[in-house]
């Protein structure tokens, strides 16, 4: 019985060993199991960050593509409003230089009809001279007739010491 004992003790030992060994296995496949989740875990935390930060550069990569082409919008519009500005600038210089040129020839007729008037003016006013002059000359004249015909008192030789209330 001994040999019968052995070899159950034996194969109690054997079978002990082998479930020490698979609880050994099962233990492991279990740590393996648990650090493949942890490793797993950790890869998809490193993927999400790195996801984060693939969204926030392209975030900010977006965001700066738009405010780039704000900034273009803007500085076309600008322009726009210069060469706007230029342009009407331009209408009116041309405008004003079309005037200028219209006006002219009206400019140029005033001129010389102001002239003509201080003319015709200086004529009358010399005229207007020429004709005191005459007057003063007939009144002159007039006045020299007048004093000519004038009768003059002749002294009488008869009548010197006779007056009017003297007789004889």
């Amino acid at each position: 019985m001994q040999l019968d004992e052995k070899r159950k003790l034996n194969e109690l030992q054997t079978r002990q060993a082998e479930k020490h060994v698979e609880r050994l296995h099962a233990d492991l496949e279990r740590w393996r199991s648990a650090e493949d989740q942890k490793a797993e875990e950790r890869k998809q935390k490193v993927m999400q960050v790195k996801r984060e930060r693939e969204e926030q550069i392209a975030l900010a990569k977006k965001r700066r593509e738009m405010e780039r082409e704000q900034k273009v919008v803007e500085d076309q519009q600008l322009l726009q409003q210069a060469s706007d500005k230029l342009e009407l600038e331009q209408v009116q210089l041309h405008e004003k230089r079309l005037a200028k040129k219209a006006l002219q020839p009206l400019a140029e007729l005033a001129k010389n009809r102001d002239e003509e008037r201080m003319r015709k003016m200086e004529n009358k006013r010399i005229q207007q001279e020429e004709e005191r002059k005459q007057v003063l000359e007939y009144e002159r004249i007039l006045a020299d007739q007048r004093e000519r015909n004038r009768p003059r008192k002749i002294e009488n030789p008869q009548k010197k010491g006779c007056g009017p209330n003297r007789m004889g």
